[in-house]
This record gives C-alpha cells, sequence and structure tokens, in this order.
C-alpha cells in the first residue's frame, strides 16, 4: 500500500524535475556576476513551483481516494491515507528544490551531503518506532519528518550563509 502511494508521488515530482535542469544553467551563469539577477530567478522559480505544488497537494487531499482507485483499483484504497501524508514531503520537495539547486550553484555538494547524513539516522531512528506500531502510516509520517528537516536545513543555509532570501508574498496572493 505505500508503494502504490509513493510512486504516485515520484510521478508528481515530473514538474519539477523538468524545470530546474532549465533554470540552473541561469543559476550558474548569475552566481558569481549578478546576484540580484540571481535572485530573481531563485525567487521565480520558488513562486511557480509553491503554486504548483500547493495546488497539487490541495487536489491530491481532496481527491486520494479516487485517485488510488482510478489507477490502482479498490483493493488498494486503503493506500490513500499514505497518498495523504506523502503529498506532504512531495509539496516539501517543490517547495525546497530551487534552493538545492542553488545550494549545488554554490559548490556546496558536501553542504547538501551532509543533510542527507543528519538526515539517515533520524530517518532509521524514526522507522524503527513508527512502523512497528503504525504500520506503512508510520513510514509516511518518519518520511515527512525527515525532509521538513532537509528542507529547512536548505532554506537555512541559502538564506543564512548564501543570503539569498525568498519571499512568500505571491504564495500568500494565490492563496
Amino acid at each position: 500500500l505505500y508503494l502504490a502511494s509513493y510512486r504516485l508521488c515520484d510521478m508528481s515530482l515530473c514538474l519539477p524535475l523538468a524545470l530546474m535542469p532549465s533554470i540552473f544553467p541561469l543559476m550558474s551563469k548569475f552566481y558569481k556576476h549578478d546576484l540580484a539577477t540571481l535572485k530573481l530567478i531563485h525567487q521565480k522559480s520558488f513562486d511557480i513551483l509553491s503554486i504548483f505544488g500547493i495546488l497539487l497537494t490541495v487536489l491530491v487531499l481532496a481527491l486520494a481516494d479516487k485517485i488510488i482507485i482510478k489507477i490502482f483499483g479498490i483493493g488498494f484504497v486503503g493506500s490513500a491515507i499514505a497518498l495523504r501524508i506523502l503529498i506532504l514531503s512531495t509539496l516539501l520537495i517543490y517547495l525546497g528544490i530551487s534552493s538545492g539547486n542553488l545550494l549545488l550553484v554554490a559548490d556546496r555538494q558536501k553542504t547538501t551531503m551532509w543533510f542527507y547524513v543528519l538526515a539517515a539516522p533520524l530517518s532509521i531512528v524514526l522507522n524503527l518506532i513508527l512502523i512497528p506500531h503504525f504500520s506503512f502510516i508510520g513510514a509516511a509520517i518518519s518520511n515527512n519528518i525527515v525532509m521538513f528537516l532537509i528542507v529547512s536545513l536548505t532554506f537555512y543555509f541559502v538564506n543564512a550563509k548564501l543570503k539569498i532570501s525568498l519571499e512568500i508574498t505571491k504564495i500568500k496572493k494565490a492563496a
């Protein structure tokens, strides 16, 4: 049941995964020479992905049962709860992928690696605690907590160390 929901969330990442290879060269071009343009590109990609991510999340939260039944059949309807939980991790990816790419542009791959190294033991501990009690729901919750940590660290580093912050005014207006 978990895998069905996880696969749907993975498939829903096609937009950010298609958009970022187009944005990455622009970020790279302006990183060292035009910080104002880099910030603008980063903000626009964040705005676009945030709006699409929020819309996707709202739709999936509202229609998870129907989506699961349509794609996998009535026998998988129990995985709709996992889909509702995992879509929040997908939203976090939509929100954080532009900042994650900014770390790559800034040659901070090691920083990103350390975020995942820090998150791995947390994931193991959470899975050991949650899965025995909550089954695949526990795995989904664990995934969300770990993803929240990684995206939070990414935002913090981009803001504090690279001095590039994001505004959420357009997201507020869209909501």
